[in-house]
């Protein structure tokens, strides 16, 4: 009896847990439950380990059948578990798996029903995560927020690391906290405490900052007023004197005539504001030479930059001794000045020196950084950049770079913007303001992944698209930053007549960033006689040969022919497709050891889709973790349009014998919505 009283305490389970089971709670649920079943020694009923007993037995003395005690021994147990396990759910939850008879499919059921769920769950938190912004949130918020992300992936099975948590929370900070984001990028084991205790400490810290600043401003504000006030008194004489000047004839004169220069007609006596055709976007205004408005809007800032708004981007300046802001944040370090020194304009007005500090240009030095609140631009020294960094500067009639002296490497890229050379920032502005106007071209450029000005004007032309001789653009950031250019190797005349004679392939990788999908390489093939290109995603390179068969059968089967040749080079991870090649029939071709030019259309291929991809990344100002959607994005495009190699035509009309159609592109990066109705 003592025995069966010890084994029925032993087998107790608890009333109630903690946590209750509900949509989406199932992995932390799972880990409570299953330790109190193994401790009760029950978890035999829910695995299936504890198989049921036959219901009936056969007696060789008694005729016909009677029931077997042990089934009811595990009847009586396992109705026990199935109780326990509906009782530890939510209402919601349970009344979907009443049904459920035994306490093995109850335990089945609810995995199978929080399985679908999660996926989804997953899904969505992980696009939230990884699209969480701090924007106008305060710091305390931002933290919780991303912090609850990740706790509720966690939950849901798909754990976050604390280095990726760490990361991803440094990306959804403004351009306000680049000095913090890049000295904790460089700070190896910084734990989640320590990130939070920083970042905090550098808000506070941002906000003393930034109310110093508001002082100055008004102070900048009254000044500017009083010169407005003084300027309207002057053109109130004006007018006034005009207005009782009487000319050598009798007749009243009309006054001094207005300098304004319209921006929209270009034409004399008006503003833009007052301009008939300023909601006209088809209109081109007159042969007025911009050349002059440039130059009077620039003379015109010139004289009243005291006065004017704020810009918060940097200008090259060879005329300034040093580098000036009127951005606190663009510091490192920051000593305030406790002299009497001031800064002198072009106009001759003299600003104070609040504070001066040194800071950060990308991988830059800027030192003796001066920190002036009136000033309206941030100006670059160039002597004084030239002087701390090994680099020089050179200038071009509608942009600048700023070059690696040893390399000649390009570093940074300005263009010309009113007369000076702004900093390009390295974001598109469409990406920041939708309602920014793209011209035609310019649109279309984007969409089509920024091919060269003859293979654009071949599209437009198959599109029927017309564009004004005036629509046009000279500078493409986010092709200065993802294209680059090498020797090329020597060109190979000759080329496959078929479909399928010649595949070349090769492996590319590993990526410096795992994609947000763990990828960390590729492998592409490319038709010879078409030069229609297929790439397929890759976690290790081990997984080439899947990659080829579901190629193979793919291709084989859509254009009913079989390959007849692979061309790769001799990495390792070709040697089983070189296996399935002799099996199947297809001649294997190597290139020798140190000779990539013998598999150079598949080389010159990574270079083109790497190429276009990191411009389209610098075009949506996306992560480099999304690297494989670009790449991916960019064969598509390679393959759709024309190309010098094939005669003018694109890939697809080769292979497919139709043009593509090109209505259906959108910008790479451009925002989307789903339809719920």
């Amino acid at each position: 009896m003592a025995s069966a009283a010890q084994s029925n305490q032993k087998n107790d389970l608890p009333s109630r847990i903690s946590v209750m089971l509900d949509r989406e709670n199932f992995p932390l649920w799972k880990s409570l439950v299953l330790p109190i079943i193994r401790g009760c020694r029950l978890d035999g009923y829910i695995l299936g380990t504890k198989e049921c007993p036959e219901q009936f037995i056969t007696s060789a003395e008694a005729s016909g059948k009677k029931i077997n005690p042990d089934f009811g021994d595990w009847q009586a147990e396992d109705q026990r578990v199935l109780g326990w396990l509906l009782n530890t759910m939510t209402t919601g939850t349970a009344s979907q798996l009443l049904h459920c008879e035994t306490s093995k499919q109850l335990w089945e059921e609810a995995q199978s029903l929080a399985s679908a769920h999660t996926r989804s769950r997953v899904i969505y938190l992980r696009s939230e995560f990884h699209n969480t912004r701090k924007g106008e949130k305060k710091m305390e918020d931002y933290l919780m927020k991303m912090k609850d992300l990740a706790d509720k992936l966690k939950m849901a099975g798909s754990p976050i690391t604390n280095v990726d948590l760490i990361i991803q929370t440094l990306n959804g900070l403004d351009s306000d906290y680049n000095p913090i984001v890049v000295k904790l990028s460089d700070q190896i084991n910084l734990s989640w405490v320590d990130l939070q205790a920083q970042l905090l400490a550098f808000e506070s810290r941002l906000d003393q900052l930034n109310s110093f600043n508001n002082l100055n401003r008004n102070a900048t504000t009254n000044v500017a007023n009083k010169a407005q006030f003084r300027g309207n008194i002057y053109n109130h004489r004006g007018s006034w004197r005009g207005s009782s000047f009487r000319n050598t004839r009798g007749g009243r004169g009309k006054g001094r005539p207005s300098n304004d220069i319209c921006q929209v007609c270009n034409k004399h006596g008006h503003t833009a504001i007052e301009c008939d055709h300023r909601y006209d976007k088809s209109y081109t205004g007159s042969s007025y030479s911009n050349a002059n408005v440039e130059r009077q809007r620039t003379h015109n800032a010139f004289l009243a930059s005291r006065y004017n708004s704020q810009d918060y981007e940097w200008y090259f300046d060879s005329g300034a001794s040093n580098h000036v802001t009127h951005q606190a944040d663009k510091f490192q370090e920051l000593t305030e000045n406790s002299g009497k020194n001031s800064l002198i304009v072009g106009n001759g007005a003299k600003l104070k020196i609040d504070a001066s500090g040194s800071s950060k240009l990308k991988n830059l030095n800027l030192h003796d950084v001066l920190y002036v609140p009136q000033i309206t631009k941030n100006l670059l020294s160039v002597s004084k950049l030239t002087s701390d960094n090994n680099i020089i500067v050179e200038f071009d009639n509608d942009c600048c770079f700023v070059k690696d002296k040893l390399t000649g490497k390009v570093l940074l890229r300005g263009i010309l913007k009113d007369g000076l050379y702004q900093l390009s920032n390295g974001s598109s502005q469409t990406n920041k303001d939708p309602c920014v106007y793209l011209s035609v071209k310019e649109s279309w450029h984007r969409k089509l992944g920024h091919p060269s000005n003859n293979v654009l004007d071949k599209v437009l032309k198959i599109c029927n698209v017309k564009t004004s001789p005036s629509d046009k653009f000279k500078f493409c950031e986010a092709c200065q930053l993802g294209k680059s250019h090498l020797l090329p190797f020597k060109s190979s005349s000759s080329h496959a007549q078929e479909v399928l004679e010649l595949i070349h392939t090769d492996v590319w990788g590993p990526a410096p960033i795992n994609s947000i999908s763990g990828f960390k390489y590729y492998v592409h093939f490319i038709d010879d006689s078409s030069r229609f290109t297929w790439i397929y995603p890759l976690k290790q390179k081990s997984d080439t040969i899947h990659a080829f068969m579901q190629f193979k059968n793919m291709v084989e089967n859509q254009f009913n022919k079989r390959i007849k040749i692979i061309q790769c080079d001799g990495g390792g991870e070709f040697k089983p497709v070189q296996k399935v090649a002799l099996e199947t029939g297809i001649k294997f071709r190597m290139s020798c050891p140190y000779t990539s030019q013998q598999n150079g259309r598949a080389e010159r291929k990574h270079r083109h889709v790497a190429e276009l991809g990191l411009t389209l990344l610098a075009q949506a100002n996306m992560s480099l973790h999304y690297w494989w959607e670009a790449f991916s994005t960019a064969v598509y495009l390679i393959n759709r349009l024309p190309s010098s190699v094939t005669e003018n035509e694109s890939p697809y009309f080769l292979i497919h014998k139709k043009e593509p159609d090109y209505n259906v592109l959108k910008p790479f990066g451009c925002a989307c919505y789903p339809c719920l109705m």
